[in-house]
Order: structure tokens, then C-alpha cells, then sequence
């Protein structure tokens, strides 16, 4: 729904929040490997890359940076 954030009002909830806006592992996944398509395009000169089918440009890997930096350490 766009929400990246939530209050917690006591300490029990921060778990379960935490856990609510982790990205699943399959997304991390994604993730990873888009940035990794893009940077072998980089280094061939190409400013866009192909995963799957799907074009990915520099929209895509802000998405996947995007959610690579909501990976909880651990």
C-alpha cells in the first residue's frame, strides 16, 4: 500500500512490525539479481539489461536498492 513505516506503542509490537516491512526473501532475491544484471551492463557500456524478459533500467535498481536496504541485519 506505499506505507514504509509504522509507530509502535509498546515494545512486544516491534517484532511483528519489524517481520511486517522485511522484504521476503524472494524479493531480495529479485533484488540482488537486478543489480547484478545492471552492473554487467555497466561494465559492457549498456544502459539498460535484460532479466527474465523484463528490461531493467535505471528505475529498476532504484526499486531493488530500494529494498535491499530494508534487509534487517542478522
Amino acid at each position: 500500500l506505499g506505507f514504509d513505516g509504522k509507530w509502535c506503542i509498546h515494545p512486544s509490537q516491534i517484532e511483528a512490525v519489524n517481520e511486517a516491512f522485511s522484504p521476503l526473501s524472494n524479493d531480495v532475491e529479485r533484488a540482488r539479481a537486478v543489480v547484478d544484471a545492471l552492473a554487467r551492463a555497466e561494465e559492457r557500456g549498456e544502459g539498460a539489461a535484460d532479466l527474465d524478459g523484463q528490461m531493467l533500467d535505471a528505475a529498476s535498481i532504484a526499486m531493488a536498492r530500494a529494498t535491499l536496504s530494508r534487509i534487517r541485519p542478522g
